[in-house]
């Protein structure tokens, strides 16, 4: 499950559980903003997911990720944003060209 569906899984049973926003950020200690913020899946710590996921009753499950076959290439062809391309980071621009290649 990716961070945006988790965000939507605690709106949900929030919802059905009849807790507002306002209550479920007081519970966590955060403010209503940043508890929006997690429903829309941003910003969402794991420990932050836990204590979130023990109060509106549910369980987080840890399944191991699909296993790369020993001969397939490693995929080295990660977008960079656009900014760190700008004047200003000339020397990450270098760091990254030489150590992995990816400008």
């Amino acid at each position: 499950m990716d961070a945006k569906s988790f965000g939507a899984e605690i709106r949900r049973v929030r919802r059905a559980l009849g807790i507002t926003q306002a209550e479920l950020a007081d519970r966590v200690g955060v403010s209503r903003a940043t508890l929006i913020a997690y429903e829309q899946g941003a910003g969402l710590s794991v420990g932050v997911a836990g204590e979130i996921a023990a109060i509106l009753g549910l369980q987080i499950q840890l399944s191991p990720l699909p296993q790369q076959e020993p001969d397939a290439p490693v995929n080295t062809d990660v977008p960079l944003l656009g900014n760190l391309r700008h004047k200003r980071f000339p020397r990450l621009q270098e760091v990254l060209q030489t150590t992995i290649g990816l400008c």
